[in-house]
Parts: C-alpha cells; sequence; structure tokens
C-alpha cells in the first residue's frame, strides 16, 4: 500500500517547487493554517487511518522515499508527536508547481 502512494506521489513531488512531509491529529486546515500558511501556498492529504501507527509509518516511509529530492524541505525523518484524535493524516505542504 505504501509503495503504491508512494508511486503515485512522485511525479507530483517532482514537480513542485518545495514541499514538506508530515502527519497530524488536527483538521489539515488548522495544521496548515497554524504552522504553514506563511511559508506554503498549498496542501495536499496524501492518506489518513483511525490507526496512529500506520499513519506513523507511513510519514516515515515517505519521506525516507523522497528525502534526497533537491526541492524537500524535511530537516529529519519523523519524529514528531501528534495529539490523541480519531483520525490521523499524513500530508503535503508545498509551493506551486514548476
Amino acid at each position: 500500500m505504501f509503495e503504491e502512494l508512494a508511486k503515485e506521489l512522485e511525479p507530483q513531488l517532482k514537480s513542485m517547487s518545495n514541499f514538506r512531509i508530515g502527519k497530524t491529529g488536527q483538521t489539515i486546515e488548522n495544521k496548515y493554517n497554524k504552522k504553514y500558511s506563511q511559508e506554503y501556498n498549498f496542501y495536499k492529504v496524501v492518506d489518513h487511518s483511525s490507526i496512529k501507527d500506520t499513519i506513523d509509518s507511513l510519514e516515515m516511509y515517505i519521506i525516507e522515499r523522497f528525502h534526497s529530492l533537491p526541492n524537500c524541505d524535511n530537516e529529519q525523518i519523523g519524529g514528531s508527536d501528534m495529539m490523541e484524535s480519531g483520525i490521523y493524516i499524513v500530508y503535503i505542504v508545498y509551493n506551486k508547481q514548476k
């Protein structure tokens, strides 16, 4: 499942001027508005789950796979905690495509 998502994301990520991959237990709108709206123009939900460990693993997989792209702004692979929630989200914040 993770590999299929990554294959689908790869051409999109390569076409973005810059991006950051993350995860949250908040709504994506809240996370974007509180943390990213000044630096990134857009956001995209990659996937969601009610299982926190699934989202932790997916985020790490995607960052590990794409961290070496020159337009990736992630400085580390995973590591941040998420607030407890009924739904967890992996997202990408990015600036306009090239």
